[in-house]
Parts: structure tokens; C-alpha cells; sequence
């Protein structure tokens, strides 16, 4: 029930989440700010406290949505079952060879997550700015190949990377002709029961775009994707989504 009532509520707020989440992380700090400031006073260093373990409660145990600085402060792993989704773009060269899209190409760009671009595609952009946004995925997969391929003496200056996911290095993609094109699949998983064995592994197209064609298959809800592969239990580290196997 009380699931229910919070996934219920965060639907109602989506629309206001550009507004909600700065207004959060600023009021966080606005308090912490006070809170030191008036740190001699019992009542306020008090009353901090309790807020700030009341809100790792919360946030470990009820909130559907932890936007920064909150954002990672889980203290116990995620309890999984047998099933599992994920979403995953890749690029397509000149001659129809898919690569993993690295996230770096995106997360050095205003720190703009392909998972984030990826929800706007399905709830929220028209065609005409899905497919804008596939050429912007294009334009930085070309971009951070050429940063990979040529390196700049800089780039010890970046601040590490955000997890462990597909990397794209010289070698890996060396094997590739010029991007040329955007696909996302959805990969749905079944583990064995201990969790040591895929027992089942589908990939589902759910859009695809081309700088020469334009988008040649539309986004759409899970239940209208076209194009379910089924595909062995193991596969090259380059094509299965990062971290699907960690």
C-alpha cells in the first residue's frame, strides 16, 4: 500500500521534478548552512540530527526517488529477483556493426546520463526531437571517439569515471567504421535461482535512427517493440549491457 501510494505520487510530481530536485539539493544545503551557523543552540544541533537520520531512513527505506546529495546513500544492497531489465543504446557504423555507446561520451558533457536521455525519448520528446536527440548521441559517440583514439594530455584532469560500464578504448574501436547510426534495445533477463547462471536472455529493438534515413523504428511502449532476438546466455562483454553481469 504504501509502495503504491509513493509511485502514485511521484507521477503526480514528474512534471515538477526539474523544479522539486534543485529546490531540494539547494534546501538541503540552506539547512545544513543554518544548522551550523546556529550549532551552540541544543534545540537547532538537535533537531538537525534527527532530521538528517530521519531522512537516511527514509531514503533507505520508502523514498521511490533519491535525487542528489542523497542520491547514494543507501547502506544495504538491492535484494533482486530472477527477472531483469535494462536499456541499452548502441552505435551502428557504416556497415551495420553495433558497439555498446559508451557513457562517458554523454556523462562528460553536462554530466547528462544515457538512462536520463533515454526516459525523456520514451515519456516525454516527440519523434522530431527523438530523433534530434539520436544525431546529439551520434555527434558525442564521434566526439569521444576521437578523444579516445587520440588522447589529450588533459585528460587526467577529468574527474573519474561515474561506474563500472562499457569503456571504449584505441583498440575496441579500431575495429569500427564511422558511426552512422542509434539503436536502443531493451534486454530482458532470467538468472538461476543463486544468481550464478543467465537462464534466459532477450533483446527487443525499440528504436533505431540513421543520419542518412532519418528514424526508421519509433520509440513506443514496451508492449508495441518489434524485433525480440533470442540470444545465448553468454555474450562478449561489449555488446551486453555494463554491469548486467557484475
Amino acid at each position: 500500500m504504501v509502495s503504491a501510494s509513493l509511485s502514485w505520487l511521484v507521477t503526480q510530481l514528474r512534471p515538477f521534478f526539474d523544479l522539486i530536485v534543485p529546490a531540494f539539493v539547494v534546501g538541503f544545503f540552506l539547512v545544513a548552512l543554518v544548522a551550523i551557523a546556529l550549532s551552540d543552540d541544543r534545540t537547532v544541533r538537535n533537531s538537525y540530527l534527527a532530521g538528517f537520520f530521519a531522512l537516511l531512513v527514509v531514503v533507505n527505506l520508502f523514498a521511490p526517488v533519491t535525487p542528489a546529495p542523497v542520491i547514494k546513500w543507501h547502506k544495504f544492497s538491492e535484494v533482486r529477483g530472477t527477472e531483469k531489465t535494462e536499456y541499452v543504446f548502441r552505435v551502428v557504423d557504416a556497415d551495420g556493426a553495433e558497439l555498446t555507446y559508451d557513457d562517458e561520451a554523454t556523462l562528460n558533457t553536462g554530466s547528462v546520463a544515457p538512462s536520463y536521455v533515454r526516459l525523456k525519448m520514451q515519456n516525454e520528446f516527440t519523434p522530431a526531437q527523438n530523433a534530434e536527440t539520436a544525431q546529439w548521441l551520434l555527434d558525442r559517440a564521434a566526439v569521444h571517439r576521437e578523444r579516445v583514439t587520440n588522447p589529450s594530455p588533459t585528460r587526467f584532469l577529468y574527474f573519474p569515471r561515474h561506474a563500472m560500464a562499457d569503456t571504449w578504448t584505441r583498440e575496441t574501436v579500431a575495429d569500427y567504421s564511422e558511426f552512422t547510426g542509434l539503436r536502443l534495445y531493451r534486454v530482458d533477463m532470467t538468472f538461476a535461482e543463486d544468481g550464478t547462471e543467465v537462464t534466459s536472455y532477450t533483446e527487443t529493438l525499440v528504436y533505431e535512427y540513421y543520419e542518412d534515413r532519418g528514424t526508421t523504428v519509433e520509440i513506443a511502449s514496451v508492449d508495441d517493440a518489434v524485433d525480440p532476438v533470442e540470444t545465448a546466455a553468454v555474450r562478449s562483454p561489449a555488446i551486453v549491457p555494463g554491469g548486467a553481469f557484475s
